[in-house]
């Protein structure tokens, strides 16, 4: 999912504007939740996100494409494990091209 924080010219160049929305099911009828997940900031300048779900080594693999100059740039990714089952702050590798 991409973000319109990078919009506004006075925006942190830290703060996240592209990422996954993570989905956590409810408990004993209770509701469940929905919580963005950052992977790549406002400095970076990504676009084009897409997720992809590798369900035989159980992980997930973000793709970008960083917007160089307007050129449409290199496609990167990260990759996250699914067997993740706590939260931490960032379960996303190092960028990779």
């Amino acid at each position: 999912m991409k973000t319109s924080t990078g919009d506004d010219p006075a925006a942190d160049p830290d703060a996240a504007q592209v990422g996954v929305l993570v989905r956590t099911p409810g408990v004993n009828g209770a509701k469940g939740t929905w919580a963005f997940t950052g992977v790549g900031t406002v400095a970076q300048d990504w676009t084009r996100p897409i997720l992809m779900i590798d369900a035989t080594n159980r992980a997930l693999y973000f793709f970008v494409t960083s917007d160089e100059a307007g050129s449409g740039g290199d496609i990167l990714y990260r990759r996250a494990s699914s067997r993740q089952t706590r939260p931490r702050a960032s379960p996303w590798g190092r960028c990779r091209r």
